[in-house]
C-alpha cells in the first residue's frame, strides 16, 4: 500500500508525460503570467465522426481509443506546466479577491491555450481550495479544548473564502471554455476579430439554459427560444427566454445567446452575441453561496447577421461540444480538489497500515486515476479532432458525472473515517456545498445521466428498430428497402474507419498483462448493447419515463468509457517503460475488475425486470385471447395490411 500511495501522491498532477520530476516555483507573484507551451498554432486536426461513447451504444470498439495521446514533448514543457500548476495551487485563493491581478496574470483570456492546458490550469485552481501548508510539529493526538468547540468563526471564515472562490471560478470557467471556444470557432470573421481584439476587457454572459420546473433543463429540440432567418433582410428574428445566468456583481456588455433554429427539421442551434440594452433582464434567485442569477427575455428581436451571428450549427454537434468544454473545466476543478484532499490524508496518516485505511486510500487512488484518464483523454480529443463532426459532448458528460460522484464519495468516506480535529486538516467543513454548487453549473450529474441514457437509447432505437421495421415491409413498400440500404451505406461511408467494425481484433495487440482487462472491456461493450435492446423491447418509446433503467444503462456506458481510458493509459505507460507502470497496471486491473462486476450486477437487474414484464405481457395476451374466443395472436403483416 505504501508504494501505491507514495507513487500516486498528487502534488505534481497528471503522471503521464509531463510529470517527470518536481520543480520549485521560481515565479514571483507580481511577475506571474499564464504561459502556454505553444502547441495550439501547430495542431493539425483530423476528422472523426463518432466518439467512443456513441459507438459503445452499438457494442462497437474503435481501436483509436486504445492509444493514449502524448500531451507534452520534452522536459522543458513539463517544467513550465509544473511551475504554473504549483504557483496557481499556492496563490489562487489570494488572487480571487483581486480581479485586477487575475486579469494582469492572464486568467481572463486563455485563447492561446489548448483545451488540455486549460484543463490543467483549472485543476490547479481546484487544488488551491484545499491546499494547506505543512505543519510538521503539529500533534494530532491531543484532546480538543473546550474553548475550541465553537466553530462559528472558523465556519464564517471558510464560508467567505469559498464564496469568493465560487464567485471567481464560475465566471472564469464559463468565459474561458464555452464563450471563448464559441467565438474562436465563429464563421463571422469581422465579429470574431472585434471581440478577440479586446476579449479580456469585454464582459460576456452565457445564456444557454431554458426555464424549467423540473430537475433538468430541456434538451435543445424542446427549447422555446427560437431563431428564424429572413433571407430577404439578411437578419434573424429571435424569440424566447433564458434563465440561470450567473451574475458576479457587474453589468455585462453582451449576452451569448443560444437558440433553436426554426426550420423544417428543427435540429440546429444558433449562437448570437446580443448587446445588453436590447434585452429585458430580471433577477432569477441565488444559490447557497449567494451567487446571483438572472433571466433574460427577448420577443421579436430583430438582429442583423453581420452584427450578431456568431455560429450556426445545423447539426448541433459543434455548439454542444462548445458547451461540453465547460463540463471538462468543471471536472478539472473537482479533480484538483480530490488530489489535494488525498495529499492531506497522506500527510496526516502517520504511516497508518490498518486494512480499512489501506482499502480506502487505494480506492481514492483508483478514482483519481480513472478520472484523470477520462478527463485528459477527452480534452486531448478536443485538440485533435474537428469539433463539427465528432460528438465529444457524450464523453464530456461521462467525465463530469464521474467527477461529481467520485468527489462526493471521497468527502463522505473521509468524514466517516477521521476524527473532528484531523478532519479540519484534511477537508473544509462546507466542502459538500462547494462540490454541489460547482457540479450543478450547466447541468447536474443526475440530469446528465438521464440525458446520456436518452441519447444512447434513442440512437439505438432509431438505427436498429426503426430501420428494421421498414426493412420488414420491403415486400409491400420496396422504397423502404432502398432507404435502408442507403442509410447503411451512408453510415459506413461517414465512419471513415472500417476497422471499427473489427475493433475487438485490436485488443489482441495489447500487452499480455492487459489481456484480462481487455477481455472484460469486450464483455462490458456486449452487455451494453444487449441492455439497450432489452430496455427498448420492454418499454419502447416510453423508456424515457423509466428512469431507474435509464440510470442503470448510463452506469454501464460510464464504466465502459473509463475502462477503455485506463487501459489505453496503462498501455502507454507499459510501452514507455514508465517507473510507475507497475502501480498503474495494478490500478487498471482493479478499476476494470470492479467496473465489470458492477456491469454484471446491473445486467441481472435489467434482465430481472424484463422477465417480470414478459410474464405480465404473456398473462394479458392469454386472457385477451380467451376473452375474444381465440388463442393465437394475429401476425404482424395481417395487422399492417
Amino acid at each position: 500500500m505504501n508504494k501505491l500511495v507514495n507513487g500516486f501522491r498528487c502534488n505534481s498532477g497528471l503522471r503521464i508525460h509531463w510529470v517527470r520530476f518536481l520543480t520549485k516555483n521560481c515565479c514571483l507573484n507580481n511577475e506571474f503570467n499564464v504561459k502556454t507551451i505553444d502547441v495550439r498554432s501547430s495542431l493539425q486536426k483530423t476528422t472523426k465522426f463518432e466518439s467512443f461513447v456513441f459507438r459503445s451504444f452499438f457494442g462497437e470498439l474503435d481501436a483509436d481509443y486504445l492509444s493514449f495521446p502524448k500531451l507534452v514533448e520534452n522536459d522543458e514543457e513539463s517544467r513550465i506546466l509544473n511551475q504554473q500548476y504549483q504557483f496557481v495551487q499556492e496563490n489562487f485563493m489570494d488572487l480571487c479577491s483581486d480581479p485586477n491581478r487575475l486579469k494582469q496574470c492572464g486568467f481572463f483570456e486563455l485563447s492561446t491555450l489548448t483545451e488540455t492546458e486549460k484543463v490543467r490550469l483549472f485543476e490547479a485552481m481546484g487544488s488551491s481550495l484545499e491546499f494547506k501548508k505543512r505543519q510538521p510539529n503539529e500533534s494530532t493526538g491531543e484532546l480538543i479544548k473546550l474553548d475550541q468547540l465553537s466553530v462559528t468563526d472558523s465556519f464564517l471564515t471558510s464560508y467567505k473564502e469559498k464564496k469568493q472562490f465560487l464567485k471567481t471560478i464560475i465566471p472564469l470557467l464559463i468565459r474561458n471554455s464555452i464563450i471563448l471556444n464559441t467565438i474562436q470557432n465563429s464563421n463571422n470573421d469581422s465579429l470574431r476579430e472585434q471581440i478577440m481584439s479586446d476579449f479580456k476587457n469585454i464582459r460576456i454572459a452565457l445564456a444557454f439554459d431554458e426555464p424549467n420546473d423540473t430537475f433538468m433543463s430541456p434538451p435543445y429540440p424542446f427549447w422555446q427560444s427560437t431563431a428564424h432567418f429572413d433571407s430577404q433582410t439578411n437578419s434573424w428574428l429571435l424569440n424566447g427566454k433564458k434563465s440561470r445566468i450567473p451574475n458576479d456583481g457587474g453589468d455585462y456588455d453582451y449576452y451569448l445567446l443560444f437558440c433553436r433554429i426554426k426550420q423544417s427539421n428543427d435540429c440546429g442551434i444558433g449562437s448570437f452575441l446580443i448587446p445588453t440594452e436590447q434585452l429585458s433582464i430580471e433577477p432569477d434567485g441565488t444559490d447557497n453561496y449567494g451567487t446571483r442569477f438572472e433571466s433574460i427575455t427577448f420577443k421579436n428581436l430583430n438582429v442583423t447577421k453581420d452584427d450578431s451571428e456568431v455560429l450556426i450549427d445545423n447539426r448541433a454537434t459543434m455548439l454542444l461540444n462548445m458547451k461540453a468544454s465547460g463540463h471538462l473545466s468543471i471536472s478539472a476543478i473537482l479533480l484538483g480538489i480530490m488530489k489535494q484532499v488525498l495529499n492531506n490524508v497522506i500527510d496526516i496518516s502517520n504511516q497508518q497500515t490498518s486494512t480499512l485505511f489501506t482499502n480506502h486510500v487505494t480506492r481514492l487512488s483508483e478514482m483519481i486515476y480513472s478520472l484523470e484518464s477520462v478527463l485528459y483523454l477527452t480534452s486531448s480529443h478536443y485538440d485533435t479532432f474537428e469539433l463539427d463532426q465528432i460528438d465529444l459532448y457524450l464523453q464530456a458528460m461521462v467525465v463530469k458525472i464521474l467527477a461529481a460522484e467520485y468527489c462526493e464519495q471521497m468527502v463522505r468516506w473521509i468524514r466517516l473515517y477521521y476524527q473532528p480535529r484531523q478532519l479540519s486538516r484534511i477537508v473544509s467543513q462546507d466542502m459538500n456545498d462547494v462540490i454541489n454548487v460547482v457540479s450543478s453549473v450547466l447541468d447536474t450529474p443526475a440530469s446528465l445521466r438521464m440525458l446520456l441514457a436518452s441519447y444512447g437509447l434513442r440512437s439505438v432505437g432509431q438505427w436498429r428498430y426503426d430501420l428494421l421495421v421498414k426493412l420488414r415491409l420491403n415486400r409491400i413498400y420496396p422504397i423502404n428497402y432502398w432507404k435502408y440500404q442507403f442509410e447503411r451505406y451512408r453510415r459506413r461511408f461517414h465512419l471513415r474507419y472500417p476497422q471499427a467494425y473489427d475493433g475487438f481484433n485490436a485488443l489482441q495487440t495489447l500487452p499480455t498483462l492487459l489481456k484480462d482487462s481487455a477481455h472484460r472491456l469486450k464483455q462490458v461493450l456486449e452487455i451494453e448493447n444487449n441492455m439497450a435492446d432489452n430496455i427498448l423491447r420492454i418499454y419502447g418509446k416510453e423508456c424515457v419515463k423509466n428512469q431507474i433503467d435509464m440510470n442503470r444503462f448510463s452506469s454501464i456506458t460510464m464504466n465502459a468509457f473509463q475502462m477503455v481510458s485506463v487501459i489505453s493509459r496503462t498501455n502507454d505507460s507499459l510501452r514507455r517503460q514508465s517507473p510507475l507502470a507497475s502501480q498503474e497496471l495494478k490500478l487498471c486491473e482493479n478499476i476494470c475488475r470492479k467496473a465489470h462486476q458492477e456491469v454484471i450486477e446491473l445486467e441481472k437487474l435489467i434482465e430481472g425486470i424484463e422477465e417480470i414484464s414478459e410474464e405480465r405481457r404473456t398473462k394479458i395476451v392469454h386472457q385477451s385471447n380467451m376473452r375474444f374466443d381465440g388463442y393465437f395472436a394475429r401476425p404482424t403483416f395481417d395487422r399492417v395490411v
